[in-house]
């Protein structure tokens, strides 16, 4: 039974607040056995096996408990075929299917539909029969059809790039959005064969990352790359030690100063590798945060 509910007005209802215990107890059992339209089985030995199947209430109370609901104007009863239904003539208000079953009794005669109207004008628009999937007629307009799906161009492969990010996937790891767009920087970029050796490279130093791998480039393209795919020389001298960092660096030998924005960028990378490049920015930091140190001490001192 689809599920309904009842609406509180019928508290207010002199009609319903006259009825006995007994029929409005009589009222509730009723309502479990109607269909979606209000109507249901009124045979008084049906009632009893639907409404009362474990109490012992005979057929003459229940003819009088229906006889009560009749006279009060709460439900409108009819025969047909020599079978009793009923119809509850509130059922419009304090019902609401949002999808209607098939009927389980027939349709009400003439007379019980005028009376039902009477009562509630709107009453075919809340109880109109459905009409069966099998017997809706199709639209005159024809369907839209649906747009055929647009195939996607096949795109020619680039084997550069499908060689590079190969190699990366053979040596390092899994490609990724951010990675693939740095493989296509890095074949844009810088000359071909550069990234391959770059990633040997960071094997080889077990820095497996694309950031290490795009820093190495960078380095390449700066100072350049020897023909067996080690890196050159150092480059020329960008910056002369102080006094200050002579003294409070125990100098091995020469050492290049690289540019201020090459050791922030290799810094992460390089700083905890036991490379020479390693240890020589290693230096190089120290002596440059002991100045920044040493000169905001006198600054401080200055106030």
């Amino acid at each position: 039974m689809p599920r309904r509910w009842i609406s509180e007005t019928i508290c207010d209802s002199p009609n319903f607040n006259q009825l006995s215990n007994e029929a409005e107890i009589h009222f509730y059992r009723c309502l479990t056995c109607t269909d979606d339209y209000g109507c249901f089985k009124s045979q008084p030995a049906i009632l009893k096996g639907h409404c009362y199947p474990l109490k012992e209430v005979g057929l003459k109370d229940i003819q009088l408990r229906h006889k009560e609901l009749e006279d009060k104007g709460i439900i409108i009863s009819w025969q047909e075929d020599g079978r009793d239904y009923s119809v509850f003539t509130s059922f419009p208000h304090w019902n609401y299917t949002k999808r209607r079953h098939s009927r389980k009794t027939p349709i009400p005669p003439q007379e019980v539909i005028f009376e039902l109207c009477s009562l509630h004008p709107l009453y075919w628009l809340s109880s109109g029969d459905p009409v069966p999937r099998k017997e809706r007629k199709e639209s005159d307009e024809p369907r839209a059809q649906p747009k055929p799906a647009v195939k996607a161009p096949d795109l020619p492969l680039d084997p550069v790039l499908a060689a590079m990010a190969q190699c990366y996937e053979d040596n390092v790891g899994v490609l990724t959005p951010i990675i693939h767009a740095s493989i296509i920087e890095a074949r844009d970029e810088y000359p071909s064969g550069w990234f391959e050796k770059a990633v040997a490279e960071a094997v080889a130093y077990n820095k497996r990352n694309i950031r290490y791998i795009m820093a190495i480039l960078k380095r390449w393209q700066v100072e350049g790359i020897g023909n067996n795919g080690t890196k050159a020389k150092s480059k020329p001298v960008a910056k002369v030690l102080t006094a200050e960092e002579q003294e409070l660096i125990d100098l091995d030998g020469f050492i290049n100063i690289a540019a201020d924005d090459y050791v922030e960028d290799e810094e992460s990378s390089l700083s905890n590798s036991n490379n020479p490049e390693a240890k020589r920015l290693a230096k190089i930091l120290a002596a440059k945060e002991a100045r920044e140190a040493k000169e905001a001490k006198e600054q401080d001192l200055s106030f």
